[in-house]
């Protein structure tokens, strides 16, 4: 309570066990709009929901895709990759192959 007011608690946490969350599910027709009962629970819809299981409707959880709206890459991302990429000193050693060049399909095709 601050100034003789409540202020919420933000967490990071679900709002309840995921076992609670996959009870509770719509069977909705068509696009899950404001009838939908995952959308009333103040929930996105999941997997167990009957029709659209969580992708193909309006309350689905938005696609996190790599790319930025911008069409840059996700800093977060490219920074991981950069780490998990192990230089490799001994390049040298390996040998790329190079198909040899047949000077005898030249002089047979004229």
């Amino acid at each position: 309570m601050r100034n003789d007011f409540l202020e919420p608690i933000m967490t990071i946490l679900p709002p309840a066990p995921e076992d609670l969350l996959n009870t509770i599910f719509c069977n909705c027709k068509s696009g899950c709009g404001s009838r939908c009962g995952c959308r009333k629970a103040g929930l996105q819809c999941s997997l167990t929901c009957g029709q659209c299981n969580g992708q193909a409707c309006l309350n689905a959880l938005r696609y996190q895709s790599d790319i930025n709206e911008d069409g840059t890459f996700d800093p977060e991302i490219m920074e991981e990759l950069e780490t998990n990429v192990v230089e490799d000193d001994n390049e040298d050693q390996f040998e790329i192959y190079q198909q040899p060049e047949d000077d005898d399909e030249e002089e047979e095709d004229d």
